[in-house]
């Protein structure tokens, strides 16, 4: 899917996740596979959409199952209100989609928190196709959204079109932005 940017990604952190502890080579070696599968699937996660299709059947991640099965985790990725303290600590926890999902959300709220928003992911586009990674972060968590929908028999249902149409609004603002900045930027991916 992405395996050329996620093994450039991996590349560019490797130092990141590398133990500062002395092994033996074989040991470093399984270590540093260890580690290598542990990022490749947190970089895999970052671009899913939540739902993928097929001929005949649909699959849901693991995310998805989660919000539709756990209320208390359904009332951290939306909650009453949307707050830069717990983006940072979803960013610290290296839960980037989360905090991208409450950086759309804040988007919303005033122009001081766009401003800071697009800077934020402007930032976040020299290491990552953000474009991707919004679209991504969109299709995993605007449908089960309690302001837009709601979850019947296995089934999202919208109820809140002008809703869905203002994030999806803001989504787009974004995407934009990334465009521009990217069309200013010299290729470095």
């Amino acid at each position: 899917m992405h395996r050329k940017l996620l093994i450039s990604v991996l590349n560019r952190f490797f130092f990141i996740f590398l133990p500062f502890t002395i092994y033996s080579q074989s040991d470093s070696l399984m270590i540093l596979q260890q580690e290598n599968e542990k990022v490749l699937e947190w970089l895999e996660d970052l671009y899913d959409h939540g739902v993928s299709t097929s001929k005949d059947s649909v699959a849901i991640n693991k995310e998805i199952q989660r919000l539709m099965n756990d209320r208390n985790y359904r009332n951290i990725i939306y909650p009453t209100v949307y707050t830069w303290k717990m983006t940072t600590k979803f960013l610290n926890d290296q839960e980037l989609k989360k905090a991208f999902w409450y950086m759309l959300n804040l988007y919303l709220v005033n122009d001081k928190n766009k401003d800071l928003v697009i800077k934020s992911i402007l930032t976040y586009n020299t290491l990552f196709k953000m474009d991707e990674v919004m679209e991504a972060t969109y299709k995993t968590y605007a449908l089960l959204d309690p302001e837009i929908g709601e979850v019947v028999n296995g089934k999202s249902q919208i109820t809140a079109p002008p809703i869905l149409e203002e994030k999806l609004n803001a989504l787009k603002e974004i995407l934009l932005y990334i465009e521009k900045y990217a069309e200013k930027t010299p290729k470095n991916k």
